[in-house]
């Protein structure tokens, strides 16, 4: 979106001085005419409307005014929350992938599809590139990290659910140490050297909401979820990290909310919507949620929760139902790929929060 110029002559102190706000004639380098454009909604070409003063009650979204040393903004509640945008097309389309990363150094691996399940890519903000195979097989799997430092680690291999675990240094796999218990459809939060896995089912059966960190070489058990869920999602980091959703055994989908601070889970405010198998990305203070599965086998959705550290409200909905899609980044920026809508899917949509800017030239 583009900018209004407000030029270093008119900037003061950091404020803009009234005087140089011209009422009449041409604005120069030095003078921004007030009321220059018709008052208008904001416009998705960046159209930026300058009045003198408060133009009163009932405005539109999209006003602005200059009043008392501040620029004042009207907008809807959704007029900055952010909007989801399409991004680049995976080289192999993935039901129930793994990511890790952000919006501009993304990683995707697994696939329920026995063909793809070793297969990874790396993410640039634009294109999705083929790198070198995971070493081991695994699918309903997890992963944590940067594009540069990643571990993915539990699920199904081809023998049984398993704790294998394997690490990315941006170029090979290999493989890591194995978390202590074995499950599949957990979540994890964190980076390499300071990783969290949460939730999911062990074999054969319960989901007692097992919680372990590693610290980079060496995995320890944590104390459980206050919620034992199949398919949670999660975001943060390992002392600070926010899960919510999933289901509990055998198949009731849960809008349930829990924060780690790294020892123990406390429960939170919950979802607006209970869902499985979708996308969180962010911090413990910050996250985006969206997608996901209300039921079972129908009802993907399209919908997009915001966490501010005590509740989740409502944001602009994704492009496309969908659910066991996967995804990374902040608040601000993020992304989610692949996932299942009928068929499993190559798409790739980001997430942009718009941020305001007054830049002196």
């Amino acid at each position: 979106m583009a900018l209004t110029k407000i030029t270093a002559d008119i900037l003061k102190d950091n404020t803009i001085v009234v005087g140089d706000l011209a009422a009449t004639g041409t604005p120069t380098s030095s003078k921004a005419l007030q009321g220059d454009d018709a008052w208008a909604t904001l416009s998705t070409s960046g159209t930026l409307n300058i009045a003198a003063a408060d133009p009163g009650t009932g405005e539109t979204s999209g006003n602005t005014w200059y009043l008392s040393g501040l620029i004042n903004f009207v907008t809807d509640s959704l007029g900055i929350s952010g909007v989801w945008t399409t991004g680049g097309v995976l080289n192999y389309a993935r039901d129930y992938p793994a990511n890790s990363g952000n919006q501009k150094a993304g990683l995707i691996v697994s696939d329920e599809t026995a063909d793809d399940r070793q297969k990874c890519e790396e993410y640039d903000g634009i294109t999705w590139t083929n790198a070198n195979p995971t070493v081991q097989t695994l699918w309903y799997t997890t992963m944590f990290g940067s594009q540069s430092a990643s571990v993915e680690c539990l699920g199904n291999n081809p023998v049984a659910t398993t704790n294998n675990a394997n690490e990315y240094d941006g170029t090979s796999w290999a493989a890591s140490n194995n978390v202590q218990t074995p499950r599949k459809a957990p979540g994890s939060s964190g980076t390499l050297s300071a990783g969290l896995t949460f939730g999911g089912q062990l074999a054969p059966g319960p989901a007692p909401g097992s919680t372990e960190e590693y610290d980079g070489t060496t995995w320890v058990t944590s104390n459980n979820m206050t919620t034992g869920v199949v398919g949670p999602r999660g975001a943060g980091i390992q002392t600070a990290t926010v899960a919510a959703g999933g289901y509990t055994l055998p198949n009731t989908v849960v809008s349930t909310s829990a924060e780690y601070d790294g020892t123990s889970w406390t429960t939170q405010n919950a979802l607006l919507t209970g869902r499985r198998h979708y996308i969180c990305f962010g911090s413990m203070t910050s996250a985006i949620s969206a997608g996901g599965s209300a039921t079972s086998p129908s009802g993907n959705l399209d919908s997009t929760e915001y966490y501010d550290g005590t509740c989740w409200s409502g944001r602009t909905n994704l492009l496309q139902e969908v659910n066991s899609s996967s995804g990374g980044g902040s608040s601000n920026a993020g992304f989610t790929a692949g996932g299942y809508d009928g068929a499993a899917l190559n798409a790739t949509e980001e997430w942009v929060a718009p941020l305001v800017q007054f830049v002196a030239v």
